[in-house]
């Protein structure tokens, strides 16, 4: 319960069908040719389409196919920043983008954020006080919070990024899960936005497939740093993923994770009554805040002799304290039934309390 993967699902039917019209079709081979660094033009054209459904349009020649949004954000990060540069993110951010940070040895610097994100006054400070070179954010679900940026939030943040000039990447992986949200922070800023969307979550995540959106004119530096990574997204994988984003059943299956999240967080919500249990109605995971008499790594380890896997939020942090939490993730267990032993299990610790059993390892 540590990762924020969606349901796992059976889809043999499905990828059987697809790989069966692959092979009937004439010169299928050349998907195993060398093609243009960010991907084939249906490729682009397909995630073009898969942003609109996203709420952001974008001509298919600002698109930028990625094995899979981790890479996206390690392109984004060797275009836009060198070493020692500094990277705004919110205080407790997706570790992933740590882990790139640390590779290309570019500076963290948070930027204080409340029940919607990022505080713009926090961001004009940063910018104001400091030489950041980019910002990373998460405007829709984001992780590990489950913050949702108003659209009156997005046009006061989008205000300082243009006063100031500051390239941001928006990582949007999780907006299919919500409802009507406002439209990407990148279509108020679109000069500046450089806007990311997977596969991982809402279709599959083997699949490890991106999308990314350049401004116009600027696609140079990404192709590049592309090349210099993977040479070009695999195109296999990327005709999967375009053939299931034109004919529907991408969204199908986004609204199919959707419909999961939203049932499992109903019963996760009932289970931890009492407690302080934070999420979105439509999220993955969740923020559980600890008791007085838990610490948030000892919840952890007193967890995983039970079999269970959780993560604190210390593993969220950037440059400030965690907060004695965990995110809780509902949805990587295929079965029902197994979530509903795992929060059970954290129930009865909770309620339990610390003592030397549980907290032997």
């Amino acid at each position: 319960m540590s990762l924020a993967f969606p349901p796992p699902r059976a889809n043999d039917a499905l990828l059987h069908g697809t790989l069966a019209e692959l092979a009937r079709q004439p010169g299928v081979s050349r998907l195993l040719d060398y093609q243009p660094h960010g991907g084939m033009a249906h490729h682009r054209a397909a995630g073009a389409a898969w942003m609109e459904t996203h709420g952001l349009s974008v001509p298919s020649d600002r698109i930028v196919v990625t094995a899979g949004a981790q890479h996206g954000l390690a392109i984004c990060l060797g275009a836009l920043l060198r070493p020692g540069d500094t990277l705004l993110t919110e205080p407790l951010t997706y570790p992933g983008i740590r882990a790139i940070a640390e590779l290309f040895k570019v500076r963290i610097e948070s930027v204080a954020m409340d029940d919607e994100g990022i505080m713009p006054e926090a961001l004009e400070a940063a910018c104001r006080e400091g030489s950041p070179r980019a910002l990373y954010c998460i405007p829709t679900l984001q992780n590990p919070s489950g913050a949702v940026m108003s659209h009156k939030r997005r046009e006061e943040v989008a205000a300082v990024l243009r006063k100031y000039r500051l390239p941001f990447i928006e990582d949007d992986i999780y907006r299919f899960l919500v409802d009507s949200p406002p439209p990407p922070l990148s279509a108020y800023v679109p000069e500046l936005g450089h806007y990311l969307l997977g596969s991982s979550k809402g279709i599959a995540p083997g699949l490890r497939v991106g999308f990314l959106a350049v401004p116009q004119g600027q696609s140079a530096p990404f192709i590049a740093a592309l090349r210099g990574t993977t040479w070009m997204a695999p195109p296999l994988s990327a005709e999967i993923a375009a053939r299931w984003i034109n004919d529907g059943t991408a969204a199908e299956l986004a609204r199919a994770q959707r419909d999961a999240a939203i049932e499992r967080q109903k019963i996760a919500r009932r289970m931890l009554t009492g407690f302080d249990y934070r999420a979105h109605p439509n999220s993955f995971f969740g923020m559980l805040y600890m008791p007085s008499n838990w610490r948030a790594p000892d919840l952890v380890s007193a967890a995983a002799r039970q079999g269970i896997r959780l993560r604190a939020a210390e593993a969220f942090a950037t440059d400030q304290a965690a907060p004695q939490a965990i995110r809780l993730c509902i949805c990587s267990l295929a079965d029902v039934s197994r979530m509903i032993e795992g929060i059970g299990r954290i129930v009865a610790l909770l309620h339990e309390g610390p003592t030397a059993d549980n907290l032997l390892v």
